[in-house]
């Protein structure tokens, strides 16, 4: 706790980007085959890639489904952050005390 009231949040470990993150062309490709094969769901699109070799969760599917498709020129990495490319989203109450 010392080093981190001297030095600041820089002084904490920090991985440079997840270890666990699909690289890009995963998620183009998952919006290729909703593109070509619309009446896929989730479930078969992640059984088709992985008879393919590519193990991937539905959950996972469904989350590059949601995620607006990559740059096809990209070098994988994007130039804006996460947070810059959000659009803000409005929180409504339904009911006291709910917010």
């Amino acid at each position: 706790m010392r080093r981190l009231d001297e030095q600041g949040h820089e002084a904490l470990v920090q991985t440079p980007a997840p270890v666990n993150r699909f690289p890009a062309f995963v998620a183009q490709l998952v919006h290729r085959l909703r593109a070509t094969l619309p009446a896929l769901g989730k479930v078969r699109i992640a059984q088709l890639l992985a008879r393919a070799g590519l193990h991937l969760a539905p959950t996972t599917v469904a989350r590059f489904g949601r995620k607006p498709p990559p740059n096809p020129a990209g070098s994988g990495s994007s130039s804006e952050t996460p947070e810059a490319a959000a659009p803000l989203r409005t929180v409504t109450a339904r009911y006291p005390h709910h917010v």
